[in-house]
Formats: C-alpha cells, structure tokens, sequence
C-alpha cells in the first residue's frame, strides 16, 4: 500500500496471512498454487519469517479492520462497534454454555 510505509498493524489478528496474503504480488508470485490456504509462513504461532525477512508487503499491508481502526470516521466507527458487539455476545454465549455439558459451535 503506497503511503503506508511504517504503520504497524494495530490489531494483528492474523487474518491477512489466512485470506489476503494473495494480494502481495511477492507472495502471490512465490507460490501460485495455495490460492485457497493460508500464507505459506502461516504456521500455529504465526508468520514463520523474522519481520525483516517478511516481504514488504506484509509489513505495510492493512486490512479493512486495521484501517478502520488507524483511520477512524464516523462509518468505520459503526462498523467496529457492531463487530465489538458481536465478539461481545459470542463471548457471552461460549460462558453461558460452559460447564452445561454442551459442546460450543464450531465454524
């Protein structure tokens, strides 16, 4: 993303090398054939390189999330509350259902 040299994702959730690693022309070159798998350096504890091995994309990459987080204005701000509202009920859905004998959903 031109501009944003040196902007640090602010929520790191990792969801960019799950879904968006493809558009770093880097990544996408290096490996054509994983369209539908996370980033190639995805592993358990995250990106396997060292953040100064990372293609630069990486780096600068945000997701729509992060910009709006960085960027905030006033449809952004509803979107993050609805999405902090959501995350909320969940949370209290999984602790409504602990120790019910249950087994929580799984997506």
């Amino acid at each position: 993303m031109p501009g944003e040299t040196g902007v640090t994702c602010p929520i790191r959730c990792g969801e960019c090398c799950e879904k968006y690693w493809r558009d770093i022309e880097e990544l996408a070159e290096k490996f054509p054939d994983d369209n539908w798998n996370p980033c190639p350096h995805q592993k358990d504890l995250g990106c396997e390189l060292p953040r100064d091995k990372r293609p630069a994309g990486c780096n600068e990459h945000l997701c729509d999330r992060a910009e709006a987080i960085l960027y905030p204005n006033p449809i952004t701000l509803g979107i993050l509350k609805e999405i902090l509202e959501r995350v909320a009920q969940e949370e209290k859905d999984h602790a409504e259902r602990r120790g019910t004998g249950i087994p929580r959903k799984t997506t």
